[in-house]
């Protein structure tokens, strides 16, 4: 689960740095540049999608108990040693 929080957050990341760029494209260049405001949408489509599939797969892994397996795991590897 921990791994889904991380990649969450780098996913945010992404898409406030493409509204950040959409923003900055629109003020400063006045859209008389086609690739810089391309850029920032295909950033801001990329990373939404990114963070409805991260967020599908971790519903989905912590409806089936998996948000407990690496505690599990980590415990299991402790009491090994």
């Amino acid at each position: 689960m921990m791994l889904y929080m991380h990649a969450f957050s780098f996913e945010l990341i992404s898409l406030a740095a493409g509204v950040a760029l959409l923003l900055y494209a629109r003020k400063q260049l006045k859209i008389k540049n086609f690739w810089p405001s391309f850029a920032a949408w295909v950033i801001i489509i990329l990373s939404s999608l990114a963070i409805i599939c991260a967020g599908f797969h971790s519903v989905r892994l912590w409806s089936k108990g998996y948000s407990h397996m690496q505690k599990m795991t980590m415990e299991k590897d402790l009491m090994m040693k």
